[in-house]
C-alpha cells in the first residue's frame, strides 16, 4: 500500500510541475512579467503567482486600492480625538496575493544586494527607537514590494536599483 501511495504523490507532483510551467508561458505573454520579474527576488515562478493573482493592474486607480486589495493596510485604532496606532495590517484582503508579497520581501532581503528595497527592510530592523521583528519588517516590505510593482506595471518600465 505504501509503494502505491509514493507513487500517487509522486504522479501529483508531476502534475503540479507541468501546471506551473504552463502557468509561467501563460503568464510570460502578460506585459507585466517583465517588469515584475526585473525586481530583486522575485523569479519567474513568484511572478507568475502574483500575476495570477492581481490580474489587471490598470483597474486599480492608485497605490492605495491596490494595497487594500492585498490587505497591507494599516489598520487604525483611534477612539474620538485621540489619534491611534497603527501598527497592524488589516488583513483584509486577497491572503495568497500578502503571501506571495512578503515571500518576495523575504527573498530580496535574503539575497543581500544593495538594493533599495534591501535597505528599507535592514533599516526597518535596525532602527534604533523601535527595531520591527524580522516577521513585521518583511510585511512593511511587501507594502512597498507592492506598491514597486504597481508603478513598474502602470509605467511599463523595468526596475533599476
Amino acid at each position: 500500500k505504501l509503494p502505491s501511495l509514493i507513487e500517487n504523490v509522486q504522479e501529483q507532483k508531476k502534475k503540479c510541475d507541468s501546471l506551473l510551467k504552463e502557468m509561467i508561458e501563460i503568464a510570460r505573454t502578460c506585459p507585466y512579467f517583465a517588469s515584475i520579474v526585473s525586481i530583486v527576488g522575485i523569479g519567474e515562478n513568484l511572478a507568475a503567482r502574483i500575476i495570477a493573482e492581481l490580474g489587471d493592474v490598470s483597474q486599480f486607480d492608485n497605490r492605495a486600492a491596490i494595497v487594500a486589495y492585498a490587505g497591507l493596510n494599516p489598520k487604525i485604532q483611534q477612539s474620538g480625538d485621540i489619534d491611534g496606532l497603527h501598527l497592524k495590517i488589516s488583513k483584509k484582503g486577497n491572503k495568497h496575493l500578502r503571501c506571495l508579497l512578503y515571500l518576495g520581501a523575504q527573498c530580496n532581503y535574503r539575497l543581500r544586494k544593495e538594493d533599495p528595497l534591501y535597505e528599507f527592510t535592514k533599516k526597518k530592523r535596525q532602527q534604533t527607537q523601535c527595531p520591527l521583528s524580522s516577521k513585521a519588517a518583511y510585511t512593511a516590505s511587501a507594502h512597498k514590494l507592492l506598491v514597486i510593482i504597481y508603478s513598474l506595471c502602470k509605467n511599463g518600465t523595468l526596475y533599476h536599483s
